[in-house]
């Protein structure tokens, strides 16, 4: 695992992404805790822990930019899979697949506020061609998975 990613500490604030910044990574987090925050909401609308993970929406839809803030709440220490590596990492990791795939499920209010600031920002086909869009974003995962490695 260690040949295709490294450990990222952040001290406490710490920004990991800011809104707008270049997705170019799939993260674990290790320890500590890692705070999400969207510019339309003035306040942490969701925070992550150990064995939890940001940067997968990013990587499936091949989405560029971020559309929230992660802040380090403490201390924390990340797995950082460069995006090159992810679609093998996450083959490997067939557990960590199923998380995934269960997190795309579980987190459906977040996961269609998100479809919202991505049709408005004109990154997802008419809502026609998306039905629902928790299994189309599933089976995007699933289409990221079976890509060929770059």
């Amino acid at each position: 695992m260690v040949e295709i990613g490294y450990r990222l500490n952040l001290k406490e604030g710490e920004i990991l992404l800011a809104e707008g910044d270049r997705i170019a990574n799939f993260y674990i987090v290790l320890s500590g805790r890692l705070n999400i925050f969207n510019s339309q909401v003035s306040r942490c609308i969701e925070s992550i822990g150990p064995g939890q993970y940001c940067g997968e929406v990013g990587l499936i839809l091949n989405i560029t930019r971020s559309f929230v803030t992660f802040q380090a709440g403490v201390e924390t220490t990340l797995f950082v899979v460069p995006q090159q590596h992810a679609c093998h990492f996450l083959r490997s990791h067939t557990r960590l697949q199923e998380a995934v795939n269960q997190t795309l499920t579980s987190r459906q209010e977040k996961v269609l506020d998100l479809r919202e600031q991505l049709e408005a920002a004109g990154l997802l086909p008419p809502e026609s061609e998306t039905g629902n869009f928790v299994v189309w974003l599933r089976r995007q995962f699933q289409r990221f998975l079976t890509r060929e490695a770059a």
